[in-house]
């Protein structure tokens, strides 16, 4: 059952690496601005997403099948707690593929937080321009909610 753990979490590590290689071609992809590119990519990292579901949702089973067996283990234990009651032999290699795993994960995490800054500087340049097509008005006031009152003129006849 631990060796079973063991590769949960290295198909868990290897689903992340996946997903940070696919954040830094979507990076270099927003900065393109090559929308045909990251359609597929967004695609793609939905698949490994749903796969990491996956083997979460395998990973925690495989803790509750090992809590029934070991006296000392609860599911809701964090890794930490796991490794101080895993079995001798075990543990340099759950530690091992568990630092990985963390590792793999805060390197997602970055990625996703640099993707998020692009994305709102992208949609910040498209709403300035859109404003700027419409002659855009913000009034004095502000909105109920805090939000600026933009006013804009129409500029277009779209049933022409």
């Amino acid at each position: 059952m631990w060796r079973d753990m063991i590769g949960a979490l290295e198909s868990l590590a290897e689903a992340y690496e996946r997903l940070v290689a696919i954040g830094k071609a979507k990076r270099d992809t927003l900065v393109a601005i090559d929308m045909k590119r990251l359609e597929k990519l967004l695609d793609a990292e939905q698949t490994v997403l749903d796969e990491i579901q996956q083997l979460e949702n395998g990973r925690q089973k495989i803790l509750k099948s090992l809590s029934e067996k070991e006296p000392k283990l609860r599911p809701e234990m964090t890794m930490q707690e796991v490794l101080a009651v895993s079995p001798g032999e075990i543990r340099p290699q759950l530690k091992g593929i568990h630092k990985k795993l963390d590792d793999v994960v805060a390197q997602a995490k970055t990625v996703s937080g640099d993707n998020a800054f692009l994305i709102q500087g992208a949609l910040s340049a498209v709403n300035y321009h859109l404003n700027r097509l419409s002659n855009a008005e913000v009034e004095q006031g502000y909105g109920q909610r805090g939000q600026e009152i933009v006013t804009r003129q129409k500029k277009f006849d779209f049933q022409a």
